[in-house]
């Protein structure tokens, strides 16, 4: 089977780490996909769709081992019971692909060209899209389904900001600001430290968000920015 991507996403989240590990957890997370040429046509009436199902490759996860490809260390048991991987989300599997529900927010179209913004996916940037179908209530919800050892959504934890870093975030956002605070506040809010790094307490971070580069601590429970920097300097 030939597969090609549609396209590459651009997205706010710039590697692995501090991404959501599931789509909706961070609404405000967005993520544009554009189509040129012959390829618009694909997409003509996909704005009456309010959702989108995105199959994509987790093209971060290619070459790791046969044992992760078959099994997995979910964070939610822990990180120390191994389960089958097909009984996971992992992003180590024997094929790498993905399935993210996400909210179609926008569609812009200008001079030949369309482009998608999604909002509340899981998706590191540059991440290739297989294929995009429409999320269909009727078909697709399934009241009473059961979720076993993840039949819970994940904890969080409290957001600070230091006044240093509320500082740089206005300076350097200005309009946009309110936005990137909220990305930021829904994403660290979920926690991404190991289970046994979470065990021992503190910890200090930095991961791209939105093309800035974000550093946090953990201290007494609360997650607290401590400053913002321009990857570029």
């Amino acid at each position: 089977m030939n597969v090609k991507p549609l396209g590459f996403l651009k997205a706010d989240f710039g590697n692995r780490f501090g991404i959501p590990r599931q789509s909706g957890l961070v609404p405000a997370a967005r993520a544009e996909l554009e189509f040129k040429g012959q390829a618009v046509a694909s997409v003509e009436g996909i704005e009456e769709f309010s959702h989108l199902w995105v199959i994509f490759e987790f093209h971060l996860s290619k070459g790791k081992s046969a044992t992760r490809e078959t099994t997995a260390r979910p964070p939610r048991l822990g990180g120390r019971k191994r389960v089958g991987v097909l009984a996971t989300r992992s992003p180590f599997r024997p094929n790498p692909i993905g399935l993210s529900l996400v909210t179609l927010q926008e569609v812009r179209r200008s001079r030949g060209r369309v482009v998608l913004v999604l909002g509340g996916g899981d998706f590191v940037d540059g991440t290739p899209v297989l294929d995009i179908k429409p999320y269909l209530p009727w078909a697709d919800e399934a009241p009473g389904a059961r979720a076993g050892w993840a039949s819970e959504p994940p904890p969080r934890v409290r957001v600070r900001w230091s006044p240093e870093a509320e500082s740089q975030g206005q300076a350097r956002l200005r309009g946009g600001y309110a936005k990137f605070k909220e990305l930021v506040d829904q994403t660290l809010s979920l926690d991404h430290r190991p289970p046994d790094v979470a065990k021992r307490g503190g910890g200090k971070f930095a991961s791209p968000l939105a093309g800035i580069d974000v550093h946090w601590v953990y201290e007494d429970g609360d997650c607290v920015v401590t400053c913002l920097k321009d990857p570029r300097s």
